[in-house]
């Protein structure tokens, strides 16, 4: 089934959600690859100072992306993951489906000129086939969305999942996008726009089918 998707949805978004140059200026933690790991782990945060409109709410947007960097075919949960490929993974409060949409924030990031999610911030970590384990387990736990456990949560939820003591990321109070990317900034391997998957199309599973959403943005 195929549905169309249009670029109202960051607006819709960003009013319910609560939310590859690098940067100058990055921070002096660092980043711990597992070595050998062919699994890139990316964590998004988008604090929407570069698109704030007067009167018009906007929390920004957390999220993850995976991409498969072995010589075989992988699963991130349902969502398949041919050698090379990257889907980015994130949940919303949508009519369609309150919890996890693949590869929505791509359609947002592929465009050029970009013009959504400009002055996003990221940082990305290899990780290895038991990681990708550990995360598909967690994302199938946390499969929803509500205002006590948003975007963020969901999405540090996944990158603490796998980044053990160094990695960590720990924010107190309410989690927001805004206080994700300050965190991110203090990593040395900080991103301003990392691009991500490049697809037109959003994915998500209802009773284990998948649906497709053509955006149109």
């Amino acid at each position: 089934m195929r549905n169309k998707l249009t670029a109202i949805l960051p607006i819709v978004f960003s009013l319910i959600l609560a939310g590859c140059t690098p940067a100058s200026g990055g921070g002096s933690r660092e980043i711990h690859h597992v070595e050998g790991g062919q699994i890139l782990l990316t964590l998004y945060a988008f604090d929407a100072n570069e698109e704030s409109i007067f009167g018009v709410p906007n929390m920004g947007h957390s999220f993850i992306a995976v991409k498969n960097n072995t010589d075989e075919p992988l699963k991130v949960v349902n969502f398949p993951l041919e050698p090379g490929e990257e889907v980015t993974v994130g949940t919303y409060g949508h009519s369609a489906r309150f919890g996890i949409w693949y590869n929505l924030e791509a359609c947002y990031l592929t465009p050029e000129p970009q013009r959504y999610y400009r002055g996003i911030g990221s940082i990305s970590r290899e990780i290895c086939a038991a990681d990708l384990d550990a995360i598909n387990k967690y994302l199938s736990d946390k499969d929803f969305w509500s205002f006590g456990y948003n975007c963020s949560a969901f999405a540090l939820g996944a990158w603490n999942t796998v980044a053990g003591e160094f990695d960590a990321i720990e924010i107190k109070g309410t989690l927001t996008p805004a206080k994700v990317f300050e965190e991110l900034q203090k990593f040395t391997g900080f991103e301003l726009n990392r691009k991500a998957a490049n697809t037109n199309s959003a994915y998500l599973y209802i009773d284990d089918e998948m649906q497709e959403w053509a955006f149109n943005g």
